[in-house]
């Protein structure tokens, strides 16, 4: 409580023991005033020192604390809420978290001090301790915490570190966080970097996270990059993942690709990844669009393999029609192989109407070989039907 001012001339008609007691006075009331604000600086020290107060005074505790939540607001930018807020306390508790040498306490310490915090304090924070304070695991910690809410924010800022290796790592943080918001612009904030290879990491990051929400996205930025192995395992990627919703594009597209040695994996990239849904088709691709040879026939029994496990009689309808060469064989020996496991006579009813033959020839080895398992007897005249050409 302030006291009410008096004249001037009533001042002078006091005695002076008087007036230096009202001085003493003041200086105590001062006294008390700062240390009550000290008390009340942090948010659980107010909170504590209000309850003591609000039972001998509650206007006293009322004022009190919209004093303190009004010096929040003024540490803390406009979108931040005032509550639980002391950016002195703050700095004190993360630089504790960060000495903390059991990593599972500093874990807890981070759970609590990120819980509930703002992006915009988390900013404040970061900014406000020099990085020559924060060790690279806090640093890292309060700007994902940043970048997951703000990410083109974030990035702004990290760009403006210099060129280091936290720089970068806070780049790729943030092109992570921005990626999985907005694609779109995460991927227009990569291409617009100065160039160097800190951009091109950027856009390898960016197109990894974009290998299934976007594979075309993906392709596109991966198309940014200079030739290389990474740029070949990231095109095989996409591409695979583009295979599995549009197969018909995707092996349109590969097949326009010049680099021979590319299209052919790419190819067979297409074809596996649209062998669920559509084996014929995909068989159709590795028939029509690759040389023949031992890659083409890996990728025509790969493809034989998976038919048979979801439908056994149309991969034997399409096997069946196969020349009796090499691949012929070995689709056969594979279809049969794997369809016995399933259902044993069905396997072999198909082939007793089998056209005699290599193919047929095939078959009836590999479906005696599974025989020889339960019952040895009928296996060996499978195998004469084969010498005997029966």
């Amino acid at each position: 409580k302030h006291a009410v001012p008096r004249s001037r001339s009533e001042k002078r008609e006091q005695p002076t023991q008087r007036g230096f007691g009202l001085s003493l006075l003041a200086f105590v009331v001062c006294g008390l005033s700062l240390l009550i604000w000290q008390r009340s600086s942090s948010p659980q020290r107010a909170e504590e020192t209000g309850h003591q107060w609000a039972q001998n005074d509650p206007q006293l505790a009322s004022r009190s604390t919209r004093a303190s939540s009004n010096r929040a607001k003024s540490l803390a930018p406009a979108s931040v809420t005032p509550e639980n807020h002391d950016l002195e306390d703050f700095r004190a508790a993360i630089l504790a978290a960060q000495a903390l040498e059991d990593p599972v306490e500093q874990d807890a310490a981070w759970s609590r001090l990120l819980n509930g915090m703002h992006a915009d304090l988390a900013a404040i924070l970061l900014a406000s301790l020099s990085l020559e304070k924060l060790n690279e695991n806090t640093a890292q910690r309060l700007f994902d915490h940043w970048a997951s809410a703000k990410p083109s924010e974030a990035a702004a800022w990290a760009q403006n570190q210099g060129e280091s290796n936290t720089r970068q790592a806070f780049l790729e943080v943030a092109a992570l966080r921005w990626s999985a918001a907005d694609l779109s612009g995460a991927a227009t904030w990569a291409r617009n970097l100065p160039e160097g290879e800190s951009r091109l990491d950027i856009i390898r990051t960016i197109a990894s996270e974009a290998l299934r929400s976007d594979p075309l996205e993906a392709l596109r930025l991966a198309d940014e990059l200079p030739a290389s192995k990474a740029k070949e395992d990231l095109i095989s990627r996409a591409t695979v993942e583009w295979a599995a919703i549009d197969p018909a594009n995707a092996a349109k597209w590969v097949g326009e690709i010049e680099e021979v040695a590319l299209r052919r994996q790419l190819t067979v990239n297409v074809a596996m990844a649209a062998a669920e849904q559509d084996p014929a088709g995909s068989a159709t691709i590795i028939l029509e669009q690759m040389h023949p040879g031992r890659k083409q026939d890996r990728a025509v029994v790969s493809i034989v393999q998976r038919w048979a496990q979801t439908d056994p009689e149309a991969a034997a309808a399409w096997v069946s029609k196969f020349p009796e060469e090499a691949l012929g064989k070995d689709a056969v020996d594979n279809l049969v192989s794997l369809w016995a496991d399933q259902d044993l006579v069905a396997a072999g009813n198909w082939l007793l109407i089998l056209q005699e033959g290599e193919l047929r020839n095939a078959g009836i080895l590999a479906y005696a070989r599974k025989l020889h398992r339960t019952d040895p007897v009928l296996a060996e005249r499978w195998e004469v039907s084969v010498s005997s050409g029966q």
